[in-house]
């Protein structure tokens, strides 16, 4: 594929996602911003109409407390009890006298009088003047009282059908003495309570009115009576006085919304189909798809445009490329702006100009190589031909009785040995302390026996893999720098030792010290300082560490002027393969 095309491809990759996921994050935001406005709005107007129960509730339960203790209503129960026999016009003239009494017409519907001499419920009705009890429980009001709190009773009309419902409070009425006389209750009807909301309803809401327990009580149809707010929401009764959500209602989505009333305890419940309240929304959506298929033409044709602008350098380099490959080194890209391109124009065609230049060169080295080969083999024969007349010597001091001189050389043998011939970077630490040992028997031959060397190391110690040649630059420093050649008490001593997954290597002695100008120095790396065999001193052997273990090493130099220098090392323990098994 060319990158004509692939840049093309990468643009509309880049930029098409991009539109589309504005396109649709911006109706998803407008699709939630409008069922919160719809939320608020509905929760606004639910409010103000809980409110309105409310007060309508208040005001019928304080008519009811007020007429309860009403002497004239006493007096009227007084007198109608103490008739021997009860007329028709008896009955109508406590109807009326309630009737009178009902301060509230637009509110209160009826006004109810349970006589429980007579079990007779009197109405201000005249059409229903009286209603016979014959099953207390049908009238749970009788009793007096509140279902709970100030929440009124809930109960189809009495003698008006089962499908119209009132909402009642009622309160007993007493003597003087104590005695029971009656029950009064003023009732509401359902179209002064729910009926109001259906003033703002439309095709996507449904209102219902739930009683304390999240029961309902009214709702626009009657089958819906008694049912639970978890069987139309599947939700529990909210424990605030304003709750929002999402539900299914009728296996479709819907938006809930409830309100409750603080004084009656009753909430508004009102179920919006979501799909009806985001009609409009979607019809929106052609517009959305439409705009944003133009937008991919667009972004298609600028895309087509800028890979062809983008690409016609390239072009033109590549067949540069062609070119010199097949020979032709006289070939130059041209340069006709100044910009990223420009450059890459520029540096080809230098490269190209010095390509002649570079083979010229690659042939030079390759004759240069060829004769350090040649060199590399000559210089074989020297090492060999050392240990050979070492060993020469070697023999004949043996011949001669001179085992120091022998034993000498041996040591001088395998430093040299083991200082030319290196199979790697690392050795078990107790190679390195025999080379120690070698190197010291040499440096107390020369300096008449008059230092020790001891050292210990740990068992587990003793495999543990160290750089080559890693404690002699501090043995050499402390018999050079540290040790007086006129006492004979001198002494270095190793010690090794594995703590936690951690190698610890002492080195110290008991010479002269140093102070911290000197310290100083000593850890100062000097290019010019000459030391033996190798040539790194301690400073080396500090980068050294560096090198291989980084940040994972620790080098500490402890000294001071008559005390003695101690050089402490913590390694990373690493007991690998390289060299050979400790004896």
């Amino acid at each position: 594929m060319k990158f004509r095309v692939r840049l093309m491809l990468a643009i509309l990759l880049v930029a098409l996602p991009a539109v589309g996921l504005l396109f649709f994050f911006n109706y998803y935001i407008s699709a939630d911003l409008i069922e919160t406005n719809y939320a608020k709005t509905v929760t606004e107007s639910m409010a103000l109409r809980a409110e309105q129960i409310d007060k309508d509730l208040r005001s019928v339960y304080q008519k009811t407390t007020e007429l309860s203790v009403q002497k004239g209503l006493k007096q009227a129960v007084a007198d109608y009890a103490a008739l021997p026999r009860r007329k028709n016009e008896d009955v109508l003239r406590l109807s009326r006298y309630l009737s009178e009494q009902n301060s509230l017409p637009e509110l209160v519907d009826a006004i109810f009088l349970y006589l429980p001499d007579t079990r007779e419920i009197v109405c201000s009705q005249e059409y229903r003047s009286v209603i016979s009890v014959a099953d207390t429980e049908a009238y749970p009001w009788i009793g007096g009282g509140t279902p709970g709190g100030f929440a009124p009773w809930v109960q189809s009309d009495m003698g008006a059908g089962e499908t119209n419902l009132i909402y009642l409070y009622a309160k007993p009425v007493y003597a003087a003495e104590g005695e029971l006389l009656a029950t009064v209750a003023l009732s509401v009807t359902e179209r002064s309570l729910y009926y109001g909301l259906l003033d703002a309803q439309d095709s996507a809401q449904d209102y219902f009115l739930l009683t304390g327990d999240g029961r309902v009580c009214s709702a626009r149809r009657m089958s819906a009576f008694g049912i639970s707010i978890e069987e139309l929401t599947g939700k529990g009764l909210p424990q605030t006085r304003v709750e929002v959500g999402d539900c299914r209602y009728h296996g479709e989505k819907s938006i809930y919304a409830v309100v409750r009333a603080p004084f009656s305890g009753l909430s508004l419940l009102c179920l919006t189909d979501r799909a009806l309240l985001m009609q409009d929304m979607r019809q929106t959506q052609w517009l959305f798809c439409i705009v944003l298929l133009l937008i991919v033409l667009l972004i298609m044709q600028l895309s087509r445009g800028i890979s062809q602008y983008l690409n016609r350098p390239l072009g033109e380099l590549v067949g540069a490329m062609e070119r010199v490959g097949a020979g032709d080194f006289e070939t130059r890209t041209p340069v006709r702006r100044e910009d990223e391109f420009n450059r890459l124009g520029t540096q080809f065609n230098d490269m190209v100009a010095r390509i002649e230049e570079l083979m010229q060169q690659v042939l030079a080295e390759q004759a240069h190589a060829r004769q350090a080969e040649l060199h590399a083999l000559q210089y074989q024969i020297k090492p060999h031909f050392m240990y050979n007349t070492l060993n020469s010597i070697r023999f004949a001091a043996i011949m001669q009785g001179n085992e120091k001189i022998a034993e000498q050389l041996a040591a001088f043998i395998e430093l040299l040995e083991a200082s030319l011939n290196k199979t790697g970077d690392f050795i078990p630490l107790w190679q390195e302390i025999e080379l120690l040992k070698d190197y010291t028997s040499l440096q107390r031959y020369r300096y008449m026996d008059c230092f020790t060397f001891t050292y210990e190391a740990a068992e587990e110690a003793r495999a543990c893999l160290v750089p080559r040649f890693l404690l002699q630059p501090l043995i050499e420093n402390a018999i050079l720098h540290g040790m007086d050649a006129k006492r004979g008490d001198n002494e270095i001593r190793v010690e090794a030792r594995l703590i936690g997954g951690m190698l610890h290597i002492a080195v110290s002695d008991n010479g002269k010290g140093m102070t911290e100008d000197e310290r100083d120095l000593l850890l100062r790396k000097n290019p010019d300082e000459k030391r033996q065999f190798n040539g790194i001193g301690v400073s080396n052997t500090v980068d050294r560490l560096r090198l291989f273990y980084g940040a994972a090493m620790r080098f500490e130099l402890y000294t001071a002027p008559g005390e003695g220098a101690r050089y402490v090392i913590e390694l990373p323990a690493n007991r690998g393969t390289e060299g050979e098994d400790a004896p």
